[in-house]
């Protein structure tokens, strides 16, 4: 058998080697990067602000609405719901400081649920 045959088993031995071993990385990778995920399930957010008014729009896929609830403490609110699979969102946002925490309101627009602040007029 010619030499470079062995050596070319040799070289493809120690490639196919090594690429089980990173295979075998990224799925430990990969496993610790999803139970991150499902410990944390923090749902998308986008601020937005007007002259009068501070909006959140949260992204729940396939929220349970009657699920939702707000609690407001300090200068922040707590978002938790579930979804229709019962998998459950928690989600914590800090108030700008001249919001109106009173005037807070909770409504669904299509598939995203909107919480609206009135800014404070001093």
């Amino acid at each position: 058998m010619p030499a470079y045959k062995d050596l070319y088993d040799m070289v493809k031995s120690m490639i196919e080697k090594e690429i089980n071993r990173m295979e075998k990385e990224f799925r430990r990778i990969e496993s610790e990067i999803k139970e991150e995920i499902e410990k944390y399930n923090v749902p998308l957010y986008t601020f937005y602000e007007s002259e009068d008014f501070y909006y959140y729009l949260i992204d729940v896929p396939n929220v349970d609405t009657s699920t939702l609830y707000v609690k407001v403490k300090n200068d922040s609110l707590r978002i938790s719901c579930k979804d229709k699979s019962n998998k459950e969102y928690v989600l914590n946002i800090k108030v700008p400081e001249d919001a109106d925490i009173d005037s807070l309101s909770v409504t669904r627009v299509k598939w995203l649920v909107k919480i609206t602040v009135k800014r404070r007029k001093d």
